[in-house]
């Protein structure tokens, strides 16, 4: 994995910290990073590739993330979910050129 995609996931983590929606989300800690570059390592394998893309991290981030997030009930209340709130980070946070 290079330096670019392991920065991209430390991005989008530190950029669900400042979301209004969310009462409370996981923390950018470096066990939860390397769980999710450990995890991308693994797809990237098991679709044939020698290295980790952007788009493995994305095709992760909702299933590995969702269930560590608590939305605000208002944000719930208006009916934004948790893959939704994941899926507007993803697009916050650039992805490594």
């Amino acid at each position: 994995m290079t330096g670019c995609v392991a920065s991209f996931i430390v991005r989008f983590m530190a950029t669900g910290r400042c979301k209004s929606t969310l009462w409370a989300c996981s923390n950018p800690s470096a066990d939860t990073a390397r769980s999710g570059r450990h995890l991308a390592q693994g797809l990237a394998l098991v679709e044939g590739m020698a290295f980790v893309a952007p788009d493995h991290v994305r095709a992760l981030a909702v299933p590995v993330l969702a269930h560590r997030l608590a939305l605000d009930p208002q944000a719930k209340f208006s009916g934004a979910t948790a893959a939704g709130v994941i899926a507007d980070i993803l697009r916050a946070a650039p992805a490594p050129a």
